[in-house]
């Protein structure tokens, strides 16, 4: 809070607002994913969620994950993953906080 006071308020905004849609039952948190911009487009990171999921599957346990980018959510909907919280922007005009869930599929 010293370092950046006037960031703090948004910081806990992003706090109570993940903690609000995050799940309580035990799930699978995709944490981070990234693909380089120039290997974007080539499915890297479709096989890469892809993965994870058959995993999660197998296990019959739930998947979430939060996005601070709207164009995301297209990706991940493609996956069965489903917006459960409104996007909530952190400071006016900024990045928004969108979270996503995903049951097993059997």
């Amino acid at each position: 809070m010293i370092a950046a006071p006037r960031s703090f308020p948004a910081f806990m905004r992003l706090g109570s607002n993940a903690a609000r849609a995050h799940p309580t039952e035990p799930h699978w948190y995709l944490v981070v994913l990234g693909v380089r911009p120039s290997h974007q487009g080539h499915g890297h990171g479709s096989r890469l969620v892809a993965a994870g999921l058959r995993h999660a599957d197998r296990a019959g346990t739930a998947c979430y994950l939060e996005t601070s980018d709207p164009d995301n959510v297209a990706f991940y909907e493609r996956f069965g993953f489903t917006v459960v919280d409104d996007a909530l922007p952190l400071v006016p005009g900024g990045p928004t906080h969108i979270a996503m869930r995903r049951p097993p599929v059997r």
